[in-house]
């Protein structure tokens, strides 16, 4: 199956990858998982948005905690699809520079795929919230396992935070993936598709930085 195949089995995924294009099943189980996570979310940072609000003396609006409960959710699909698409696109093309023979759509169907690794992080991270205990969460931090740097770092600066949260052993995982799957599916030697992979990383990475200076940004 080529969803467990991009866990378990990276090699037939990429021949299933170059015989079929269905990118938007594994998109699906992403945007699914993300949603479940941020429902499991969503009440810790409503708690964490009413404490402010009473710091400075203003009453709790139910109302408007439920409409941002619903424009979260669909966001979440929003900013889905809008970054496996540039997210693709920005391999994709990097990737041509090299002499890649390969579709756009196939690019698609790889970044969709390796994403499901990104996606083990969300069940990670819904699971560390049950067993430290919803109410024990003081902070944004607290809300995710450390797999990155992170763990060593704790730069205060939202941008720094951003960069440094984001490369963590499921980024690498994810990358790697692109890395093997181009050489397998476009034709690239291994050294030019790793190179490939860094590049696109990097630019995705500097995406990210000027994103969280506007308080957005995920996938890539």
């Amino acid at each position: 199956m080529p969803l467990i195949d991009a866990i378990v089995n990276p090699g037939r995924l990429f021949k299933h990858i170059k015989e079929k294009d269905d990118w938007w099943i594994p998109f699906l189980v992403v945007v699914v998982i993300a949603i479940i996570a941020s429902l499991v979310n969503f009440p810790i940072f409503a708690r964490f948005m009413s404490e402010r609000m009473q710091e400075f003396g203003k009453t709790v609006d139910r109302e408007l905690i439920s409409r941002l409960r619903w424009i979260n959710l669909i966001s979440i699909f929003i900013a889905s699809f809008f970054f496996l698409m540039l997210t693709s696109f920005v391999f994709w093309a990097i990737s041509l520079g090299f002499k890649a023979r390969w579709s756009f759509m196939k690019s698609l169907d790889l970044v969709a795929y390796a994403s499901l690794v990104q996606s083990i992080q969300a069940i990670l991270n819904i699971i560390w919230i049950y067993i430290r205990g919803p109410s024990n969460i003081m902070s944004f931090r607290d809300m995710s396992l450390k797999t990155g740097l992170d763990l060593f770092f704790h730069p205060t600066n939202r941008r720094l935070l951003s960069i440094v949260s984001h490369v963590n052993v499921f980024t690498i995982w994810f990358y790697t993936l692109l890395a093997f799957g181009v050489a397998e599916i476009a034709g690239l030697d291994r050294k030019k598709s790793a190179i490939v992979s860094v590049i696109t990383f990097i630019v995705m990475l500097g995406i990210r930085y000027l994103l969280a200076a506007r308080g957005g940004g995920r996938w890539g």
